[in-house]
């Protein structure tokens, strides 16, 4: 037997037979904005640590310079006490000193850990704080460059976001269920057609009862309309009403 519906108000046409079909492409399409989303956040922190990297390195460097001639000046200072300068001018000078050390310690300490940020999101899990490494950072910021416009920064955003492609994604999808869910609202009206013959044979004679479908007897037609609604219709009104929201 052969039988064949197709549906002439619920559930007709190729919007709602695709349905499932064209969500799973845009329900694909926010899986990969999702995922370039992610992607673009790990190497915008990437980016932003090695550049702080660099500030601290570059601080530090500074910062170790500034002691040595406080020493050298303490020094000065010392061999000259009592010949024409008093104590107060050696206190200021060793103040000082010990001021420059405190912000080299302070460097220090910001270089390690804009380093130990930097490599814990390179590494992620794999990192260690016990690696022994020196991160020595080789390039160094470019001379400023001339701002787009704000018309040519939408455009980009507008083709490059992964957020502002999802959005768009989840507004296609959106359209779609509620296009399904305006369709279930309609009343079902089928059209049905069948069409079977029959073989019979005793004794478990399958082989021969299937020929006599084929050469003995006429086939059977059935055409006809199904029509059905559901009292209230409440599921496909809710349907409806949470596709709006």
């Amino acid at each position: 037997a052969i039988a064949y519906d197709q549906p002439l108000l619920r559930g007709a046409g190729n919007m709602v037979a695709t349905s499932q079909f064209r969500i799973a492409q845009v329900d694909a399409d926010i899986s990969k904005a999702d995922f370039l989303n992610q992607l673009q956040t790990q190497i915008e922190a990437a980016a932003n640590a090695y550049w702080a990297l660099v500030s601290a390195r570059g601080e530090y460097f500074v910062q170790r310079r500034t002691p040595e001639p406080g020493r050298e000046i303490i020094q000065i200072i010392e061999n000259r006490v009592g010949l024409d300068t008093g104590p107060q001018p050696l206190i200021r000078a060793r103040a000082n000193l010990a001021n420059r050390e405190k912000e080299l310690i302070r460097a220090k300490y910001a270089l390690l850990t804009a380093q130990e940020r930097f490599l814990q999101i390179v590494f992620g899990s794999n990192y260690s704080i016990t690696f022994d490494v020196e991160v020595v950072t080789t390039a160094v910021p470019v001379r400023p460059f001339l701002l787009p416009s704000i018309d040519e920064e939408l455009n980009v955003a507008l083709k490059n976001r992964p957020e502002i492609k999802r959005e768009l994604a989840s507004i296609q999808r959106a359209s779609i269920e509620q296009g399904v869910a305006e369709n279930q609202l309609l009343p079902a009206l089928d059209l049905a057609f069948a069409i079977s013959n029959r073989g019979l044979r005793g004794n478990q004679a399958l082989a021969s009862a299937y020929n006599d479908q084929f050469n003995f007897g006429d086939p059977t037609y059935s055409f006809g309309l199904n029509y059905a609604i559901p009292y209230g219709n409440r599921a496909a009104k809710a349907g409806m009403r949470e596709s709006n929201l």
